[in-house]
């Protein structure tokens, strides 16, 4: 369990230089997590004001000895990189992050082992000469824009949504193959894709880097104008006392009142040329005239701003242009996530461009150098972490520290509630107070990661039949979370959900007080984070909804939470193989062939039901005193003559007519949803297509209560050996076959939530599907909100139960209604990976 947060206000200068700034940092000692993993590196990037560290903490392997056969694929081990900060000033605290770090490294090897610590940044040499002298250690000092270019490139290649442009002030996430579709690109395949790129580095002054391999770079042009002229000429016009001081004046300003237009030169237009009246002549050009006292300092701050900005983005325009670079990205701490820097940068670009050319920003832009001098040294010592073998994924839920810009700089503000709810219900600070922590005040002399990528040692790769996989992108379909009043309605709902949630998940470990603290503070997490997307809704890259049920998987998970519906699961599974004799009789006594093909998606429809992270089945489940009925369920779905969407007669007429040869099969929930459903459909289809090899695949660990990749194996092979009642025949008997020749298989996702994102699935699983032909998405988060527009080239299924009324609204239909959407093949994409 990662002890809890402390936040200090975060000030620095960026790689290269940048702007000075006042600071306000804790003075609470620092203390690591604790971790049992080995940490063989530490590294710092030292800036003028805040010191940014980088370690990485590795799983040990686990044992394989238990595996089940039918499971493929299954990795083994990963790890976590950390990202903190603290005041570069404060040597001791530097100090003791290094020294903690180092423990944490003997105490996961059992005895000592040789540490590295990792410096670069201006304050490299000097800081790592008092290091090197009070602990005794070796400092490796790296070349900071080497560093910063490496790390650029790791974030680019391996953290999905980490770029992003900015339009009207508003954030756009981008991938990083910008050689395909302009208005939303995708990452490619290949990590060289991302070359050649030019990467504008705004400290101090500025560096314009151009880079054309791995590690393979030149600086090709800088300025002297960056983030410290900004912040000097701030202090010598304005009263400001901090970089952020000013940056806050200029965001309230209007550089119109002190800056000379074309239309105070012109009276209008200049056509001729074509230059807009509203087009800045001369920064600070009304100046000239008039008493200095009429001009506000906001005002001032703002055309300073705009000066530095549009030269930079002018220089950078010229440079990528003069050298044929199409791609350019912007980064350094004088950026530090300003909105109305980038989007000045971005109108820059885009003007000089003519539209050709678009800004792009790193979302972690402020940890480039200190990222990257780890990936060097542990490169260096033959380390191959970062070779692109193992799959990244950004960890919300771990990431305690939530950006301070949002909350303030005071010392851990816990609040409750915050959805931009109206009501102003304060019940999350009561549910709260019932418990009091004894953790809560150890947390704030603790400081966490502010930003965490979890590693799994797999490499993970597009599902080989999507029609197109460069304009493959998980969907925010029914819910588009870019409009404020869906946004806001989206998180009251999970608010909602959130108290019993919570309270199943402290029962699932017996109701200790332990487990309530846990829960508080999980409570307090979750609240966090809605409160962070609700004052930025691409804080964490597109807001989507399967984005915001992940995140609150990730904080349960964080907070010791990982198999919440455990016991639910157990008790389903129970029930549901109760009843599978008896569903199986009734399908087989229906005579006509295609009205039994649609019974079996009937009860996977009905199965679906079977969902506790939806709000109306935990409805429909206290409505029936704590079950709920499956065949009722099933016989008012079968009842409908027509569902919202009703592919089942021409899915059973293709299946009669032409026999698949591979199927693969995405599976939402455990129990019912599982047995009763999916299995038999899995039967089904085997019987209509004799000889046909299964790919069974379920979510590598618990998530809510939707069946692991172990459960189903379980599940698949105790649904083999049931037998019907009277005649003792196998009620699977081609499901039962397919196992004996070793024609099913079963692989995990490569998932961490209940969405399905078909673009990162892990390579032997996505090699094992290249011979598919026919692809089964089950469950809203899967087919629904992950994949429902996506074409394929082999024929798809895609079936679920309306659980919800947002969806419900989105699609014209009641809750309960099924969708049950069936497409043939559509021809691959050129370049695609299913040529």
């Amino acid at each position: 369990m990662p002890s809890r947060l402390v936040r200090g206000r975060e000030d620095e200068k960026g790689v290269g230089g940048g702007g000075h700034a006042s600071h306000d940092v804790s003075s609470n000692p620092i203390v690591l997590p604790e971790h049992d993993e080995h940490v063989p590196v530490t590294a710092f990037d030292i800036g003028g004001t805040l010191a940014k560290c980088a370690y990485f903490s590795l799983h040990e392997l686990s044992s394989s000895s238990e595996r089940d056969p039918l499971v493929k694929a299954d990795s083994e081990g990963g790890g976590r990189l950390n990202f903190v900060k603290c005041d570069s000033h404060e040597v001791d605290r530097v100090c003791e992050i290094i020294s903690q770090s180092l423990a944490s490294v003997n105490a996961g090897a059992g005895g000592e082992r040789e540490g590295k610590v990792a410096l670069t940044g201006g304050g490299a040499y000097k800081l790592g000469k008092i290091v090197e002298e009070r602990l005794g250690v070796e400092v490796v000092r790296i070349d900071e824009m080497s560093a910063a270019v490496k790390g650029a490139t790791f974030l680019m290649t391996e953290i999905p949504e980490s770029i992003f442009c900015v339009e009207n002030m508003e954030k756009h996430p981008v991938d990083v193959d910008f050689d395909t579709d302009p208005a939303r690109p995708s990452m490619g395949e290949d990590r060289k894709d991302i070359y050649p790129y030019l990467l504008v580095n705004v400290g101090s002054g500025v560096s314009l880097v151009k880079v054309v391999g791995d590690g393979t770079y030149e600086r090709v042009s800088g300025t002297s104008l960056g983030g410290a002229t900004f912040w000097g000429l701030g202090r010598l016009l304005t009263s400001a006392s901090s970089f952020e001081e000013l940056l806050g004046m200029a965001e309230r300003g209007d550089s119109r009142n002190v800056d000379m237009l074309v239309g105070d030169i012109y009276g209008g237009n200049y056509s001729k040329i074509g230059l807009a009246s509203d087009t800045i002549a001369s920064s600070l050009g009304k100046a000239v005239r008039g008493d200095k006292g009429a001009f506000k300092e906001e005002d001032i701050a703002m055309s300073l701003l705009r000066m530095i900005s549009y030269n930079i983005g002018q220089l950078a325009y010229n440079i990528a242009e003069l050298h044929g670079l199409k791609r350019i990205f912007f980064g350094g701490y004088f950026i530090r996530n300003c909105a109305m820097t980038m989007d000045t940068l971005a109108y820059a670009v885009n003007f000089w461009s003519k539209g050709s050319k678009r800004a792009h920003f790193f979302r972690h832009d402020g940890y480039l150098g200190a990222l990257g001098t780890l990936i060097t040294v542990m490169e260096s010592s033959g380390q191959r972490i970062f070779s692109g073998k193992n799959s990244w994924i950004e960890n919300f839920g771990g990431a305690r520290q939530i950006d301070e810009a949002f909350f303030g700089p005071e010392v851990v503000k816990i609040e409750g509630g915050g959805e931009g709810e109206e009501d102003g219900d304060d019940s999350d600070e009561q549910e709260r107070s019932q418990v009091k922590s004894p953790t809560r005040e150890k947390a704030r002399s603790v400081t966490v990661p502010e930003i965490v990528f979890d590693m799994e040692r797999e490499k993970l790769l597009p599902f080989p039949k999507i029609a197109d996989v460069h304009l493959y992108h998980v969907q925010r379909l029914t819910l588009d979370l870019r409009d404020a009043r869906l946004r806001t309605k989206c998180l009251s709902i999970l608010k909602q959900s959130r108290p019993k949630l919570l309270e199943k998940a402290v029962n699932s470990q017996g109701g200790t007080e332990d487990a309530q603290v846990r829960a508080n503070e999980c409570s307090d997490l979750m609240s966090q984070h809605a409160q962070r997307l609700i004052a930025d809704p691409f804080a964490y890259g597109e807001l989507s909804f399967p984005f915001i049920l992940e995140l609150r998987e990730q904080c349960l998970r964080e907070c010791g939470f990982d198999h919440v519906y455990h016991d639910d699961k157990v008790k389903e599974t129970e029930t549901a193989f109760s009843l599978l004799p008896s569903v199986i009789r009734k399908l087989r006594e229906e005579g006509d062939e295609e009205k039994r093909i649609r019974g079996y998606l009937c009860s996977v429809l009905a199965g679906n039901v079977y969902d506790w992270g939806s709000i109306s089945t935990m409805q429909l489940y206290e409505a029936g005193g704590g079950s709920i009925d499956f065949s009722e369920i099933r016989h008012g779905i079968e009842e409908k003559e027509q569902w919202v969407y009703d592919g089942s007669r021409q899915f059973a007429r293709k299946l009669r007519k032409s026999p698949y040869k591979k199927a693969v099969f995405f599976f939402d929930n455990s129990g019912s949803d599982c047995i009763l459903g999916m299995i038999p459909l899995v039967d089904c289809i085997l019987e209509h297509s004799p000889g046909a090899s299964v790919v069974l695949v379920a979510n590598p660990t618990p998530v809510i209560n939707d069946v692991t990749r172990g459960e189903l194996a379980h599940a698949v092979r105790r649904a083999a050996k049931v037998k019907l009642e009277g005649s003792g025949d196998l009620a699977l008997p081609h499901l039962a076959l397919a196992m004996q020749e070793k024609r099913l298989s079963v692989y995990g996702n490569g998932q961490k939530g209940p969405c399905l994102d078909l673009k990162r699935i892990p390579e032997k699983l996505a090699n094992e599907c290249n011979s598919a032909d026919l692809l089964v998405l089950e469950g809203l988060a899967r087919a629904i909100h992950s994949n429902f527009h996506v074409k394929f080239s082999i024929d798809t299924l895609k079936l679920a139960l309306v659980k919800s009324e947002i969806v419900a609204e989105y699609f014209g239909c009641s809750t309960m209604d099924g969708i049950c959407k069936f497409e043939e093949a559509t021809p691959a994409a050129t370049g695609s990976s299913s040529d």
